[in-house]
């Protein structure tokens, strides 16, 4: 993990997480960036609950995570302008430090998750999955921890999770490939390695958010 403060170099489109900063909610909501002018103001979209955009006064501070590549980026911003026309969106202050850490690709992080894990090649009739469990994870695969074997090398498989950042819950589908299986015959399970395929943005975002939050922890 390597943290450090640098300028701000996003693209319109961007996924940023907005969380507020004075009150109780920990509630996190995920906007899109529209632009910035340095040093002056950014442009993100309103945030939303149940799809309706949420009454923001001026002033109105946030702490702003946004996420590029293995990158996790906080910093602060308060809002300057509110406006519906022509779409709900939000002018923020431009942040004076922005703190990065990178997150590297094959740093793994210690967690405890359980799993359900689909291989319609191996078990087509499975259409729950069968249960496993996450002892660590990185950005580019994870070990998964199981009863019965979930594949042979080189299958696809799909992994929904749900972790916790910040107190709320989020819920992952993950596709990823069995790189390796291990028979532990100590304990009757069977260990496998997946490599992780390319993840929706969303999905990215929302594990990158959590491996953060547990290096962080530890």
């Amino acid at each position: 993990m390597n943290e450090k403060s640098i300028g701000l170099k996003h693209n319109v489109g961007d996924t940023l997480q907005l969380q507020f900063a004075h009150n109780n909610d920990n509630e996190r909501y995920y906007v899109k960036l529209f632009g910035y002018l340095k040093n002056k103001s950014i442009l993100i979209t309103s945030p939303r609950f149940d799809g309706v955009p949420l009454k923001i006064n001026n002033d109105e501070k946030f702490i702003i995570r946004m996420f590029s590549g293995n990158d996790a980026k906080v910093f602060t911003a308060s809002v300057i302008h509110t406006s519906l026309r022509p779409y709900p969106h939000l002018h923020l202050t431009y942040p004076d430090d922005i703190q990065s850490i990178t997150v590297r690709k094959a740093e793994r992080v210690n967690c405890d998750l359980i799993v359900t894990v689909q291989n319609k090649k191996f078990n087509p009739s499975a259409d729950d999955g069968l249960s496993a469990s996450i002892h660590d994870i990185s950005t580019g695969g994870t070990q998964l921890l199981a009863k019965s074997a979930l594949g042979e090398v080189g299958d696809s498989v799909s992994i929904n999770v749900k972790v916790t950042i910040a107190e709320i819950e989020q819920y992952l589908t993950i596709q990823g490939v069995i790189r390796r299986t291990i028979n532990i015959s100590d304990n009757d399970s069977f260990e496998h390695g997946i490599e992780f395929k390319e993840l929706k943005e969303n999905d990215k975002l929302v594990l990158l958010a959590f491996i953060y939050e547990q290096m962080i922890k530890n």
